[in-house]
C-alpha cells in the first residue's frame, strides 16, 4: 500500500502533486507549499483544506479531510482519522473479481446489473447495483479497510436512494460487522473469486430458533419489557450459506431480507433473515399481551365524572350458592359420553410474499403463486429428492464444521400420506429430528428458478423455494443439557 502523493486543494478547487516541489504541479499558486506544510507545526490539521481525491471522487461531499507530512523525506497526505487507511493506487484485483462475480449471477438469475453505479447528484456510488427483484440492492465488495463512520455514512445514502446495502467482507473482525447488513466469506487469491462455484458465507446470515425461557425476573427479555412470558423466546443462530451467489439472488427476490437486531444492552446488529421467519417473529411478538401498569400515586384520573345509578345492574360478583346438600353429577357407565368429533383438516399455512406486509386480519392474505396445487409425479419428485439429499448432506456438513456437531442426514422412507397438491412426502432424520419435505414432481429446471411462479417445496409444512429448503432442511442440533 503506498502512500497518497495526490491530494485535493478545496479552496483552489484544484489537484495537488505532491511530488513536484515546491510547486506542487501549480506554479501561478508561488508559496503554496509553506501554507499548507510546516515541519515544526504542532497541529498541521485544519479542516476544509485538503481532501482526499479518492474520496471526493466517490463522495463528493466526503468529510475524511487529509493533511502532509513527511515520511523518509518524501511528502505525502495522510487521512486525519487514523481509522482510515491511505488507499491503493487503483481498484485491486479482487475487488474487481468480486464485483465481475455478483454482476454476472446477478444476469444469469434473471436480475439486472450496472457495476459502478453512481446516483444523479453523484453523492453516491455503488460497486454493483442489481434491481429487477422485489428490492434494489447495493452490493458493495469491501475487501480493504473501510471506517465503521464510513460504512454508516454510505449505507445511510443508500437507503436514501431506495438501495438495500449488502456490505461483503473477507474479514470477519471488519469494522463493518454488524454495522450494517453484511455477509462474511474467505479470503483467497483473485483468481478463484471467479473460478471457485461455490463462494461459502461464513458469517452475517442467521436462522430462528426457539428457546424454552429457563430464566426468571428481569433476566427473561419479555418480563423485562412488562409483558408476559409465554414460556420460550425466539432466538438468531448464525447460520452459514454454501454460496454467495444464492444469498445475493435471493435477497434482490426478496426472500433474504436485512434485519435490524437490538441487543439486551441497546446495541443495534444487522444480519440477513429469511422474510418468512422475520414476518413469524413480528407477528408472534405483536400477539403477546403486555401487562397493565398499575396507576402511581402522581397519575392523574382521567375516568369521565358519572353521577348514574347503577344500583340492580349485572355486575361481576357471583350469585351465593344454595342451602342444602349438593348432588354429584353421575355418568352412567353403560352410556359413555361421545368423543369429540376429530377437526377438519386445515389447509396449510401459505408463505406471505417477502416484498409484501404480513397480512392482518383486515387485509386479505397474499397468496404466492409458487405455493399453490401443481400437477406433478411421482417419479419426477422421487429424480428430485436425490439432488436434493445430496445438497442437504452438503450443507450439514459445513455447518459441522462451524459448530462441530451434527452433520447426520438418514435415509429418506417415503410418507404417502402427507402427499399434498402434487408435492409428494418423504421423512428424513437430520441432526436427530424428523424432517418431512414435500418435493413438487416438476422439473427440476423448474425447481431451481428464481420467479414467484416457482413451484416450493415443503418442509414440516412451510413453504420454500429450493435454496431456502436446503437450510430449513437442516435444523440446529439439539444442545445437550449439562450434567
Amino acid at each position: 500500500m503506498s502512500p497518497n502523493t495526490a491530494v485535493w486543494y478545496v479552496p483552489a478547487q484544484i489537484e495537488l502533486d505532491l511530488r513536484d516541489e515546491p510547486s506542487l504541479g501549480h506554479p501561478e499558486h508561488p508559496g503554496l507549499l509553506g501554507r499548507l506544510y510546516s515541519p515544526g507545526a504542532s497541529r498541521p490539521f485544519r479542516e476544509g483544506v485538503l481532501q482526499c481525491p479518492q474520496c471526493r471522487d466517490m463522495n463528493p461531499d466526503c468529510p475524511e479531510w487529509m493533511f502532509l507530512r513527511r515520511r523518509n523525506g518524501l511528502l505525502h497526505a495522510v487521512h486525519h482519522n487514523p481509522g482510515i487507511r491511505d488507499h491503493d493506487e487503483g481498484e485491486s484485483d479482487a475487488h474487481k473479481a468480486l464485483k465481475e462475480r455478483i454482476a454476472t449471477a446477478a444476469q444469469r438469475n434473471g436480475l439486472e446489473a450496472d457495476t459502478e453505479s453512481a446516483s444523479p447528484d453523484r453523492k453516491r456510488r455503488t460497486d454493483v447495483l442489481i434491481h429487477g427483484g422485489n428490492q434494489d440492492l447495493a452490493f458493495e465488495a469491501q475487501i480493504s479497510y473501510a471506517s465503521r463512520e464510513n460504512v454508516q455514512r454510505r449505507s445511510k445514502r443508500a437507503r436514501r436512494d431506495g438501495l438495500t446495502p449488502l456490505w461483503t467482507t473477507p474479514s470477519l473482525k471488519a469494522p463493518l460487522v454488524d454495522v450494517a447488513p453484511w455477509a462474511g466469506i474467505k479470503r483467497m487469491p483473485w483468481q478463484e473469486y471467479l473460478s471457485v462455484t461455490e463462494l461459502p458465507v461464513i458469517g452475517g446470515v442467521r436462522t430462528l430458533t426457539r428457546r424454552e425461557c429457563g430464566r426468571t425476573g428481569a433476566l427473561c427479555p419479555d418480563r423485562k419489557k412488562g409483558r408476559t412470558c409465554p414460556g420460550w423466546h425466539f432466538e438468531w443462530e448464525p447460520k452459514q450459506m454454501r454460496n454467495l451467489d444464492d444469498l445475493v439472488v435471493r435477497a434482490a427476490y426478496g426472500e433474504w431480507i436485512p434485519y435490524e437486531h437490538r441487543t439486551s444492552k441497546g446495541s443495534i446488529r444487522w444480519f440477513w433473515v429469511r422474510a418468512a421467519e422475520a414476518n413469524q417473529v413480528e407477528q408472534e411478538t405483536e400477539a403477546r399481551p403486555s401487562k397493565r401498569r398499575r396507576p402511581g400515586p402522581d397519575d392523574q384520573d382521567v375516568r369521565p365524572l358519572d353521577r348514574t345509578c347503577t344500583y340492580g345492574e349485572d355486575t361481576t360478583v357471583p350469585e351465593p350458592l344454595a342451602a342444602g346438600p349438593l348432588e354429584p353429577i353421575v355418568v352412567s357407565a353403560a352410556q359413555p359420553v361421545a368423543a369429540a368429533p376429530p377437526p377438519a383438516r386445515q389447509p396449510e399455512a401459505t408463505m406471505p410474499r417477502p416484498s409484501e406486509p404480513f397480512p392482518s386480519s383486515t387485509r386479505r392474505p397474499v397468496i404466492v403463486p409458487g405455493t399453490l396445487p401443481v400437477a406433478g409425479d411421482e417419479e419426477t419428485a422421487s429424480a428430485n429428492l436425490v439432488i436434493f439429499l445430496d445438497e442437504v448432506r452438503r450443507q450439514a456438513a459445513v455447518e459441522r464444521q462451524v459448530r462441530g456437531t451434527g452433520g447426520q442426514v438418514g435415509e429418506a422412507v417415503r410418507d404417502r400420506t402427507g402427499d399434498l397438491d402434487g408435492r409428494f412426502a418423504w421423512m428424513i432424520v437430520v441432526n436427530g429430528q424428523q424432517v418431512q419435505v414435500r418435493m413438487p414432481g416438476v422439473d427440476l429446471e423448474i425447481l431451481r428458478g428464481y420467479s414467484v411462479r416457482t413451484p416450493c417445496l415443503m418442509v414440516n409444512g412451510e413453504y420454500a423455494w429450493w435454496g431456502s429448503a436446503i437450510y430449513l432442511a437442516v435444523p440446529i442440533p439439539r444442545r445437550t443439557p449439562r450434567q
